[in-house]
């Protein structure tokens, strides 16, 4: 099993800085693609820096303030353009695996649900196409909110039927939807895994073990997919304490 990190307060930090604190505990890192790890901002420090760690990586697209299934088509082509333009700067980068968001619902959308799930479908399949033809992967998250487009088993495998695109499976998101064995059920277009952990009300990011999810009883699930599994955690510190949770778990159903 591959572990790789995702914390969004790393993009906070110089990037060297975040790849030399990882480097010693995870196989791989998700970029969050966001604040100072912009793409386009560490283009130049990724190529100089990332062949000395012996590191996998992939993206977390932009998610803040992007929405895909908006019905303002001026902010819902900005979403577009905005992920367009992260995939097209990974690819540059050599990076071949990319996450992203579905979209989720404003106050006019909730009244029109399936023309913002069309919406969301279409610019999926532009993003598709761009992805195609670089010759990279791109995985869609699972959500954990009722206003989120995609949080239900049933919703996200409509979404994404006919389009090529697989979906990263977030273990905590379909927990708090109670939406887990839905989900695994869709196992064959699971391309990723994410593992955090709540206090079964909100997306807390808690580390794994820390909150009201029973990994042991998921555990083989999880490892039957034979799946990188990325740890999202609010700090490497965390992460850790998350990866070796689950390692424990392990040697114990051994």
């Amino acid at each position: 099993m591959d572990y790789y990190l995702s914390c969004s307060s790393l993009s906070m930090q110089p990037f060297e800085q975040s790849v030399e604190d990882l480097a010693d505990h995870f196989d791989g890192w998700e970029i969050v693609a966001e604040g100072r790890h912009n793409l386009q901002l560490i283009s130049k420090e990724f190529e100089d820096v990332a062949s000395s760690y012996d590191l996998k990586y992939s993206v977390h697209a932009p998610f803040s303030d992007v929405n895909i299934s908006s019905l303002n088509k001026s902010i819902r082509m900005a979403s577009i353009n905005e992920i367009a333009s992260c995939i097209r700067m990974g690819a540059e980068l050599g990076i071949k695996r990319f996450v992203l968001h579905p979209g989720q619902h404003s106050v006019l959308s909730m009244q029109e649900k399936d023309r913002a799930l069309m919406l969301s479908r279409e610019g999926l399949k532009t993003l598709q196409h761009l992805a195609s033809s670089l010759d990279v992967e791109l995985l869609v998250e699972n959500m954990p909110g009722n206003n989120d487009i995609g949080s239900k088993a049933r919703e996200l495998s409509r979404l994404l039927s006919g389009t090529g695109i697989r979906i990263c499976f977030d273990v905590s998101h379909a927990c708090l939807q109670h939406q887990l064995d839905q989900f695994l059920e869709l196992r064959d277009m699971i391309g990723a895994v994410h593992l955090s952990d709540n206090d079964g009300s909100s997306d807390t990011h808690l580390p794994v073990g820390s909150g009201k999810i029973d990994y042991l009883d998921i555990l083989n699930e999880i490892e039957k997919l034979e799946l990188p599994v990325v740890i999202e955690a609010q700090s490497i510190e965390d992460a850790i304490k998350g990866k070796e949770y689950i390692e424990s778990l392990k040697e114990s159903l051994q």
